[in-house]
């Protein structure tokens, strides 16, 4: 793979079954991005040059927007689907020459205590929508513009929500992130892996907002969110490796936010295939030449 912040040779968008591809090239290299219309739209593939380090081994995962209530009620809806896999419905979906758009409502994740069950979901008051497009100055980098809203006449109080949620594959385990308390001056990044799944899960000081999840040639999948709050947080699942093995690594940017009746959360993220050290090139050079508003609430 070569290593390069070059701009992007061509973008494609195209699609196979369920699935909605947008893909871009540099050179020789190629980088997609799938988004799966049995699940929400929600992202199923990051991949470069063939190698995907997104983890889809149910409709919980992948990548998504899923949301949740401070006050511990089992309120939660989840783009890809319920714990069931019943896949949320898909309302609209755009495809242009260089571009995605998807828009569904999400199912509760867990239907039992809305009245559902094992045969049957429980939508929500939520719609999710994503816009996927290739960030033309940058190769294999990707913008998620994000947008939720709650159109409901409840209140759902502060909490974190997954704006987006990330999962990738098991082997793709080394956490690499800048912690320290000068950020954005090039310092010393830290190596990791995650906490086991069951034990406690600490709050990772993050004030560049980006993190990457890699394999052992530091190649993998980094997410790049600009208005997130200042801490990640995720958890290790141990089990079978590959996109579709139940071993996985959780990490999620802590977006903080209360869902009020008729409330709208909406930002971006960026996604970014590859080595995670040509990413941070790319995320410095975001930093520097794109606007980002506080949308969270207070922590």
């Amino acid at each position: 793979m070569t290593l390069t912040t070059e701009p992007i040779v061509s973008v494609r968008t195209f699609q196979s079954g369920s699935l909605l591809y947008l893909e871009s090239s540099a050179g020789a290299d190629v980088a997609r991005v799938g988004m799966e219309t049995a699940w929400g739209g929600s992202i199923v593939e990051v991949s470069l040059n063939g190698e995907n380090f997104v983890n889809a081994h149910d409709a919980g995962r992948e990548v998504q927007l899923a949301q949740f209530d401070g006050d511990g009620t089992p309120w939660n809806p989840t783009q890809g689907g319920d714990i069931y896999n019943h896949g949320s419905p898909i309302l609209a979906q755009t495809v242009t020459g260089d571009s995605i758009y998807v828009k569904t409502q999400g199912l509760n994740f867990s239907p039992e205590p809305f009245g559902g069950g094992p045969a049957q979901p429980i939508l929500q008051d939520t719609y999710a929508e994503m816009t996927l497009t290739a960030v033309a100055d940058h190769a294999f980098t990707f913008k998620l513009h994000m947008k939720v809203t709650h159109f409901g006449t409840d209140l759902h109080t502060n909490n974190f929500q997954d704006f987006p949620a990330v999962y990738c594959n098991l082997e793709d385990g080394k956490l690499v992130i800048y912690e320290n308390t000068l950020p954005w001056t090039n310092g010393a990044l830290t190596f990791s892996t995650l906490t086991d799944l069951g034990g406690h899960a600490p709050r990772i000081y993050t004030p560049e907002h980006w993190f990457a999840l890699v394999n052992e040639h530091d190649i993998g999948l980094s997410v790049f969110e600009p208005a997130s709050a200042f801490y990640f947080s995720g958890v290790r699942v141990p089990g079978d490796p590959g996109p579709t093995g139940f071993g996985a690594n959780y990490f999620d940017p802590m977006a903080m936010f209360t869902f009020s009746p008729n409330s709208i959360l909406e930002g971006d993220a960026y996604l970014i295939a590859g080595d995670y050290k040509h990413a941070r090139q790319v995320i410095y050079n975001l930093h520097n030449h794109i606007a980002v508003s506080d949308i969270m609430t207070p922590l």
